[in-house]
């Protein structure tokens, strides 16, 4: 398994940041070619279509919703070489200020958990700071 995996794996239940995971697709998957090539990645969960992934936007409106095909943005992403490992936590449809959700609670912030990480970027500004 690859660090990244393991490290979400070990954090992401007191932190909520990663509500879609693609694994799977990572672990079999031999990465393409480009500047970034091999670097893990994980996609901000609105309107960042990728095949075979689910897509929430933070809503149940969008449960079981699996886009066939990458959007132009994740085409764009692999051909850079980047791997896809899941998607970020974001507030329903970005319409809020924090990742604060009814579909998967709240993101912790991860220098005190008391509080949520703020903005629509709420889970892909956890993974940047917390190192334990």
């Amino acid at each position: 398994m690859c660090t990244a995996i393991e490290r979400i794996e070990r954090l992401n239940p007191s932190l909520n940041a990663v509500v879609t995971t693609a694994y799977d697709q990572v672990l079999r998957a031999r990465p393409p070619a480009g500047p970034f090539q091999g670097v893990r990645f994980l996609l901000k969960d609105l309107g960042t279509e990728a095949a075979g992934m689910r897509l929430w936007e933070g809503s149940r409106f969008l449960a079981g919703h699996v886009p066939a095909t990458d959007s132009e943005l994740v085409r764009r992403l692999r051909r850079a070489g980047l791997v896809i490992l899941g998607a970020t936590h974001s507030p329903e449809f970005g319409m809020l200020p924090t990742a604060e959700t009814r579909l998967f609670g709240a993101t912790a912030n991860p220098w005190d958990a008391s509080r949520v990480a703020g903005g629509s970027s709420g889970g892909s500004a956890v993974g940047r700071r917390r190192t334990h």
